[in-house]
């Protein structure tokens, strides 16, 4: 007599299996929709953000300025045709006005297929970098797909360019938009004539529009936060927002949860939170600010480095020395720790491997110093924000890796073994302030 079995594993791949199919239905209907619907919204002026770095900060502060609705509250983060084709129920029924949003490009033709659902007016394009290389390949591909998201905007649209950038103006005559450009540049349209950057002092630039010097203040930190700021107050400029009043908004913007963000600590630490991505490109400019902190100690405390270029063994110990010239000590932690392994012996007591964040965490607590500036950088799955929690109170998870790359743990229910996050998706940790705890 034949007989019949199924294993448990079969059986859970095939549920998990239907389980993908339903969710890639659910998102076409859900884009079909968006489609159907983007007609109702024609009133509305969308903005939309892309760009190697900075796209998120960027697209918070350009609707903070123009008093857009939330695109936290708006697309959870979601920077694709499924999170615009959510943006649009929730715009339905409001009154017209200005809706920002983060565009991804982390893929051939991704771009165009979000952009073909909004139809922005107007593309702000940050910078260009060596991220998303395994998709794309040389620099050069990369660029061609940041810029298609200005290719198509209409006529009468605008296209914000970073000046500065040669790989974004070689291509600036793929639109037929108004073109204006930030930076450094002489023929920018908004100038960066000077930077004071010498943290805990507010930001200061001072700029050049359309003949007029004025100066700008903002809580935000490090030379990697200069572009953001200038991208999105030249998009509100031009959209023919009130200058004194942009000013203001400016210097009111903290920067977002584990982008840049300052915490406080009971025992009168200060940590900085940069742990969302970590291109090893940018390590240099994310470790200048460090250079002129004053605090009687300096650490640094570094996860696993992306877009990573050639022998990884030496961006990563090129990363070390790096760190070293700005911080008195400096921990790498995770399963990259091991590689700047020969730099020990070359800096004692300065330079540490750590491989699990639970010993990082008793490392930093077995030493404080009051004022310390403690600096964490690192990758989103790494979770290396968890420092910052474990100095505020007892956390209940410890994973390597848990697998919930889009969610931080300020918003994630295993932090404190309970759910923390209210109606709107915010966290509601009491010493995350209300800006922090943004679903971002």
């Amino acid at each position: 007599m034949k007989s019949f079995s199924i294993s448990r594993h079969r059986l859970s791949v095939t549920y998990q299996g239907i389980g993908l199919r339903l969710d890639e239905w659910r998102r076409s209907l859900r884009i079909a929709t968006g489609y159907a619907m983007r007609p109702a919204l024609n009133r509305w002026r969308f903005v939309a953000v892309t760009g190697s770095c900075g796209k998120t900060t960027t697209t918070g502060l350009t609707a903070y300025l123009v008093d857009a609705p939330s695109p936290q509250l708006l697309t959870y983060g979601r920077n694709n045709a499924n999170g615009a084709a959510q943006a649009f129920f929730r715009l339905i029924g409001r009154r017209p006005a200005t809706a920002v949003f983060e565009v991804s490009g982390h893929a051939p033709g991704a771009i165009r297929h979000t952009t073909s659902l909004i139809r922005p007016k107007v593309g702000i394009v940050t910078v260009v970098g060596l991220d998303h290389t395994t998709a794309f390949g040389p620099i050069e591909a990369t660029a061609d797909e940041k810029m298609s998201l200005v290719a198509d905007l209409p006529e009468d649209g605008l296209a914000v360019l970073n000046a500065d950038d040669p790989h974004i103006m070689e291509r600036a005559s793929v639109t037929a938009a108004r073109v204006v450009t930030f930076g450094k540049a002489e023929t920018a349209t908004l100038r960066l004539l000077h930077v004071h950057d010498r943290w805990p002092d507010p930001l200061t630039l001072t700029l050049r529009w359309r003949g007029e010097e004025f100066e700008v203040r903002s809580p935000m930190i490090g030379l990697q936060s200069v572009g953001v700021l200038l991208a999105s107050l030249l998009a509100a400029l031009e959209m023919g927002y009130d200058r004194s009043l942009l000013v203001q908004r400016i210097a009111q913007f903290e920067p977002f949860m584990n982008r840049m963000s300052v915490h406080g600590t009971p025992d009168d630490r200060r940590f900085v939170l940069d742990a969302w991505k970590a291109p090893q490109w940018t390590m240099n400019t994310c470790l200048a600010f460090l250079e002129t902190v004053q605090a009687p100690r300096k650490t640094v405390v570094l996860g696993t480095l992306s877009d990573v270029r050639g022998n990884t063994r030496r961006r990563y110990e090129e990363t070390a020395r790096r760190a070293l010239e700005v911080a008195d000590r400096v921990l790498f932690v995770g399963a990259e720790a091991a590689r700047v392994r020969r730099l020990v012996p070359e800096a004692p007591g300065r330079l540490f491997m750590i491989d699990h964040i639970k010993d990082a965490h008793h490392f930093l607590q077995q030493d404080r110093i009051p004022d310390e500036v403690i600096y964490v950088k690192g990758s989103r799955a790494d979770h290396l924000e968890r420092l910052l929690h474990a100095a505020h109170t007892d956390i209940a998870c410890w994973r390597y890796r848990c697998g919930k790359r889009f969610q931080g743990c300020s918003y994630c229910s295993l932090l404190l073994g309970r759910q923390i996050r209210d109606r709107r998706r915010c966290s509601t940790l009491p010493w995350l302030t209300e800006q922090q705890r943004l679903p971002v």
